[in-house]
């Protein structure tokens, strides 16, 4: 998954080292400016998702920076850092369009807090873009086929027309349905419990079994119960169900699809692996990123690219890891790893 980016502009170069010492631990890439003309310079060459600016600063001040950061581009987020506590202040940042505003001193452990709400806020706005720009392509493609069916003579290119027209309203279905668990369920607070990992991979199983018998794939499932697991029943289940959808996908014709867990200890790791496809090499690192699809599974069948967004998303609020491998041609494999906490 794409991480995110943060550039700081701040002329005090030890609270510019501190924040950006901190936000590199949580795992942002950063980058940083001591003025604000430098500051917009970054803005165009880091291209960053969040910037933290100083108000206070040499040349440019804060207010002009954000005023020009916007007029490029609205959807970066400015959180605006400034000594100053007059409200009249306040609201001149906030009317150049800075997201949100802190005053110095500020504690670390609220800044990051801030930060990490204003990107998850950009997520969901890049979300709903992608969701509308996405389903107006398929309508688009509904009329076109639309209109070369209702001017058709010929019924063989007609039915041809027809086919297109539903494949289609599938691909749209799916992309709404996906786009859904991010919006709503994945918005939606966890609550976990205990659950048995071989329960939810006999449903999974049961669920796809019909689609995959329509190309001879087996469904099978190495896992001897129970295997707990403390994690919210949704997200854990809506995992499994795109792991395993997926496989079913993307499998091999007369192929397999296996779904197994294994507990070493404290830590239990699910495993769905099929022998279908696979993924290019090159494309295995970004398989998690939003919207994307490998290369050769674009021709292979309909996707929306959210799956496997989706299953990251998850894991990554359940506090489990997910990870892929796969050799193209021979198939793919992913794992979950999930540890109980406090031991168990």
């Amino acid at each position: 998954m794409k991480k995110e980016k943060v550039l700081i502009i701040e002329d005090e170069l030890d609270l510019l080292d501190l924040v950006d010492y901190n936000l590199t631990r949580k795992g942002f890439v950063t980058s940083g400016a001591l003025d604000g003309s430098e500051g917009l310079k970054r803005v165009e060459d880091f291209h960053p998702d969040l910037v933290i600016l100083d108000l206070m600063l040499p040349g440019l001040d804060g207010w002009e920076v954000c005023r020009r950061i916007k007029e490029k581009n609205r959807e970066v987020k400015v959180l605006m850092l400034t000594a100053k506590c007059m409200p009249e202040d306040k609201v001149k940042g906030l009317e150049t369009g800075a997201d949100d505003y802190m005053t110095k001193p500020f504690s670390v452990k609220e800044l990051i807090i801030r930060a990490e709400s204003l990107l998850a806020s950009k997520r969901q706005s890049d979300l709903h873009r992608t969701v509308v720009h996405e389903i107006s392509n398929r309508i688009i493609t509904l009329g076109a086929y639309s209109k070369l069916m209702e001017g058709s003579a010929d019924g063989n290119a007609a039915r041809k027309y027809m086919e297109s027209v539903c494949r289609q309203v599938d691909s749209a279905e799916e992309l709404v349905h996906e786009a859904g668990v991010i919006l709503e369920g994945g918005g939606a607070s966890l609550e976990p419990v205990v659950l048995d990992v071989c329960e939810v991979l006999a449903a999974a199983a049961d669920a796809y079994r019909e689609a995959a018998s329509r190309r001879a794939i087996e469904i099978r499932t190495e896992a001897s119960g129970p295997v707990e697991v403390f994690a919210d029943p949704y997200a854990f289940k809506q995992i499994i169900l795109n792991l395993t959808g997926n496989a079913v996908k993307y499998g091999r014709a007369c192929g397999f699809v296996e779904l197994s867990v294994k507990k070493e200890g404290t830590s239990v790791s699910v495993s769905v692996r099929d022998n279908g496809i696979g993924i290019h090499s090159a494309d295995l690192p970004r398989v998690f990123e939003q919207g994307f699809r490998a290369s050769n599974a674009i021709g292979a069948a309909r996707g929306s690219g959210f799956g496997l967004y989706i299953v990251k998303t998850l894991c990554e609020r359940l506090g489990a890891a997910v990870s892929a491998k796969s050799v193209e041609g021979e198939g793919t494999e992913f794992t979950l790893e999930f540890c109980w906490p406090g031991g168990r």
